[in-house]
């Protein structure tokens, strides 16, 4: 997605996984699922596509079933494998795809901290440019990220 494939634009590579995501043969697949949420993910790590990524509306993943129980018997193989809580994939899912939304909503605002280069060195002028009002709801988005992102790891 960050545009060095030199035979593949970002934007064309973003398109067809929105595309593969509504229309593909394995979107009632797991592991293709998540996979596709976690590059949804890193677009907007790297400011791609916020406005869209905040838009989405796939009703199939808001509200992820695998029935599959051959899938049921593998998740629970690797909870016990792994020591995990029973993990719950239609719940994980489900959760991150929110969160995910929820994120590009919040990082497509411009001029906010979520925004500010921090290799630059950028973010203490930031703070201290900023008024109390608007940081004090940047903590609380902050907060609101941090407490959706611990949903999809407790699930």
């Amino acid at each position: 997605m960050a545009g060095h494939d030199v035979e593949t634009r970002s934007e064309v590579g973003f398109r067809t996984i929105l595309v593969k995501m509504q229309y593909s043969d394995s979107l009632k697949k797991w592991n293709y699922v998540i996979k596709n949420l976690i590059i949804l993910d890193r677009c907007i790590d790297e400011k791609y596509f916020l406005n869209d990524i905040s838009e989405l509306d796939f009703p199939h993943i808001k509200n992820y079933k695998d029935d599959d129980p051959s899938i049921c018997k593998s998740i629970n193989q690797l909870n016990s494998y792994f020591l995990l809580a029973n993990i719950q994939i239609d719940g994980l899912i489900q959760k991150y795809y929110f969160l995910i939304v929820e994120k590009a909503k919040i990082y497509k605002n411009k001029g906010n901290v979520f925004n500010v280069d921090k290799t630059q060195n950028q973010l203490p002028l930031y703070l201290k440019a900023c008024h109390l009002d608007k940081l004090l709801l940047e903590v609380s988005q902050i907060q609101y990220l941090n407490s959706l992102i611990f949903e999809v790891k407790t699930n």
